[in-house]
């Protein structure tokens, strides 16, 4: 089966991006060619990963500034690679330029919708009728996501599952991570993971925890991610004299190490679809505390608490909360068994992701 991934938004660490890698990487390379046409960039352990099974990288210099340009692009690859499958990822109706671009090929159109909202609400609604006649198939990250793009019409969830082995929690890890970034064994340390957008509301989090610092100044906090708001946050972090206690890791391609190495994970989003990362939190062991912006279907352990924004109740409860279990061997294969159970383990999802393009294109599979 021959598949071109398109990525709608950059290829960099966005849950988007990490969804469609987590599958990709679980592909069998041998029986399934996969390219990606990238808008603007990729990240380079992404294409070191896709290059390293000898599958194409195509990137378009910005699809959202020159869509004609785009659309051309598209339809001349598409011609020249014969793909059995264009596989569209997204969060809005402006995957209609995809589809134009497609049209009248001998190619079957699947879109999979990943947000509950847009930031192109006026071009989404216009192009919404055009949109919803020219795929083949519909798929979405969440029901939410589903509702929003496909409204009443058909589609099926395909889950943002993950391999828990990544994330399973070691003592060597823990002892790398705190003696790499300087933190002491009786820090008590915070993670957040994921882009500094206005999304992933770090604002709140800062506001949080200069607070805990208040009430016992061997709290740390670790930031890992990038993106637009970063130097506002920076800036933040200086005014409320929070540098000493705050640690910026920025991207990071392996996220074991933090994970083990931290003793709680706050996610405090101002939306949320789903929540990878949350994931793999768990599968660490971690205490995961979550807005509740986040669909419940999210927590595949107990170890997930669901807050509203208000810092005062954050305090509480976080102040309140052991650190971290210690896990051992066993413990990690019950927090995989968990996830298996819950159906987000990223072997069977593939298996179910490849059986459905397999039917679509009209291929035999076992």
């Amino acid at each position: 089966m021959k598949l071109l991934i398109i990525n709608t938004i950059e290829f960099n660490r966005n849950g988007m991006s990490t969804m469609i890698m987590n599958y990709y990487k679980h592909f069998d390379h041998a029986d399934i060619k996969v390219d990606f046409l990238i808008n603007k960039s990729i990240d380079t352990v992404f294409e070191n990963e896709i290059l390293k099974n000898k599958d194409q990288v195509f990137i378009f210099k910005n699809r959202n500034r020159f869509p004609l340009q785009y659309i051309k692009y598209l339809r001349n690859l598409a011609k020249v690679y014969q793909y059995d499958v264009v596989y569209i990822h997204g969060n809005s109706a402006t995957m209609a330029a995809e589809e134009f671009a497609l049209r009248k090929l001998n190619t079957k159109v699947v879109v999979h919708a990943h947000g509950e909202t847009t930031e192109h609400q006026v071009i989404h609604k216009l192009l919404l009728p055009y949109f919803y006649k020219h795929y083949d198939y519909a798929l979405a990250a969440s029901i939410g996501a589903g509702k929003f793009l496909y409204g009443e019409k058909n589609f099926d969830v395909i889950k943002n599952g993950i391999n828990a082995k990544d994330f399973s929690y070691t003592e060597t890890g823990r002892e790398n991570f705190r003696k790499k970034n300087k933190i002491n064994e009786n820090d008590l340390v915070i993670l957040q993971v994921g882009a500094f957008t206005e999304q992933k509301n770090h604002i709140f989090t800062l506001k949080l925890f200069k607070k805990m610092i208040g009430l016992d100044n061997n709290y740390k906090l670790v930031l890992a991610g990038d993106g637009p708001l970063k130097e506002h946050i920076i800036k933040q972090i200086k005014q409320l004299g929070l540098i000493s206690n705050v640690c910026l890791l920025g991207e990071i391609s392996n996220l074991q190490e933090v994970y083990s190495g931290s003793d709680y994970l706050i996610f405090p989003s101002s939306w949320e679809p789903f929540g990878i990362v949350a994931l793999e939190g768990q599968m660490a062991g971690l205490p995961v505390f979550l807005s509740n912006k986040f669909s419940k279907k999210v927590a595949v352990t107990n170890n997930c608490i669901f807050l509203p924004l208000n810092v005062d109740i954050w305090l509480e409860r976080l102040g309140s909360s052991p650190k971290r279990d210690r896990l051992n061997d066993n413990d990690n294969y019950a927090l995989a068994k968990q996830l298996k159970n819950s159906g987000y383990d990223i072997h069977d999802n593939v298996d179910e992701l490849v059986n459905l393009l397999r039917t679509i294109v009209g291929e035999k599979h076992e």
